[in-house]
């Protein structure tokens, strides 16, 4: 559910085009030496983003037990260490909306039917196209990235059922 208003933001950053080989380092580590260097002042770029701003959502989730769990394992086991560890803020990793500069705050939601508190209730529909959906990494040496088209309806984007695109 989309609470706050869709609103967007031109962001300029600059970036390192070129990165150090790993070689480098591990031969630093092996043999000693100094360590390998970038000088950026001819080695960088600009890159320009349209990013979201003042973004607050309701997420909706759930997990389904696979094949692979043990015999013991059940819903409500794994909904107990989802709740304990969003409520004490431990992640396995910092959570973030898109990219990693994009840092989120996530706590849980108490606040009853958040499609009643969306700005967009009523609202129809609004098409955002594709969106990144997530990363297949079945093949280490092939990353690919799967996208699904993003549709709200009066302020809810349901991502479940949506058909995945390579």
């Amino acid at each position: 559910a989309v609470l706050n208003p869709i609103r967007f933001t031109n962001i300029r950053r600059n970036e390192v085009r070129s990165k150090a080989p790993a070689s480098s380092f591990r031969a630093v580590m092996t043999n000693g030496g100094p360590l390998p260097s970038l000088y950026t002042g001819s080695d960088f770029e600009q890159r320009a983003a349209t990013m979201l701003m003042d973004v607050r959502y309701v997420v909706e989730a759930h997990f389904e037990i696979t094949d692979k769990a043990n015999p013991e394992d059940n819903p409500g086991k794994f909904k107990d260490i989802l709740m304990r560890r969003l409520r004490r803020g431990q992640f396995y990793s910092a959570p973030y909306l898109g990219t990693r500069e994009c840092g989120c705050f996530v706590r849980e939601w108490t606040q009853g039917d958040p499609r009643e508190q969306s700005c967009y209730r009523e609202d129809g529909e609004r098409d955002f196209g594709l969106m990144l959906y997530d990363m297949d990494y079945a093949d280490p040496k092939n990353i690919t990235p799967l996208f699904y088209r993003a549709i709200m309806h009066d302020g809810v984007i349901d991502v479940a059922g949506s058909e995945v695109f390579r």
